[in-house]
């Protein structure tokens, strides 16, 4: 293929004429070996993605990753010999192996394994922007194994994902538990957080602390109720007590208003 950034590859990994260093053995090599008996020669040298165009531990994900990792530029390609060439591709069909046998083996684990990669890595994927987007990352040692990934977080219960407990940091062994979808919903960056009596919880917390429904516990904070009484006051108070407690309100802002 006369594509650019092969043909400058080559140029750079050239030492004398017919000869070039391959990067992983950083041996030279013959471009190529006539074959003994015959009139064909063999190439003995092959330029290689250093990112493989298809990650062997995440498998396919679109055409356009794909066309992307495959027109890359030179920073991305290497000059391999045939021996080097080989054994890298063996590794990546090993760890591709594995990838599919860790489905049956892990049904539970790696799926969320994978979809944690995805979204840190792949700007493809629609929530991208709320995790790579945003800076966050797999730490390393996940990225790298996942063998590490569940070792580090043991087998996933029924009915849990995988949650970080600050939503601000990466995904590590230190800041991730397995938890459920409530426990997830109220840790977000888009809960509404409650202080009193020097206990700080969301808004879903503390209705599940004090009985009172959300709405109503939303209603009171929304018509300045102080955060005593919207906790304390029983869960579904009587009409004649909201009424008594709004006069009540009026008064205190009557007697504010004549008193400036």
């Amino acid at each position: 293929m006369k594509w650019a950034p092969i043909q400058e590859c080559k140029k750079l990994a050239r030492t004398r004429r017919g000869f070039y260093k391959c990067a992983g053995c950083e041996e030279e090599v013959p471009a190529s070996t006539k074959i003994e008996g015959s009139r064909r020669r063999t190439n003995n040298v092959h330029v290689d993605h250093i990112k493989p165009i298809i990650d062997p531990a995440v498998g396919w994900t679109t055409w356009d990753d794909c066309i992307e990792n495959m027109f890359s530029e030179l920073d991305n390609l290497q000059l391999l010999c045939t021996a080097c060439h080989k054994a890298v591709t063996d590794e990546e069909k090993a760890i591709a192996k594995d990838r599919r046998g860790f489905y049956k083996t892990h049904p539970n684990e790696y799926p969320c394994y994978t979809s944690m990669k995805g979204r840190c890595n792949n700007p493809n994927k629609s929530d991208y922007h709320y995790y790579g987007g945003r800076g966050i990352k797999v730490c390393p040692e996940w990225e790298d194994s996942f063998l590490s990934f569940v070792e580090d977080m043991g087998p996933r219960p029924e009915g849990t994902s995988i949650d970080r407990i600050d939503v601000d940091k990466d995904y590590s062994k230190e800041n991730c538990r397995w938890a459920t979808h409530k426990q997830q919903c109220n840790n977000t960056r888009a809960n509404t957080y409650i202080e009193y009596e020097g206990v700080t919880r969301t808004l879903s917390e503390w209705c599940d602390f004090t009985g009172v429904s959300r709405g109503n516990l939303s209603h009171r904070i929304k018509n300045q109720w102080t955060v005593g009484e919207a906790l304390e006051v029983d869960p579904s108070p009587s009409r004649r007590e909201i009424t008594e407690r709004l006069k009540q309100k009026q008064k205190l802002e009557k007697l504010n208003a004549e008193s400036e």
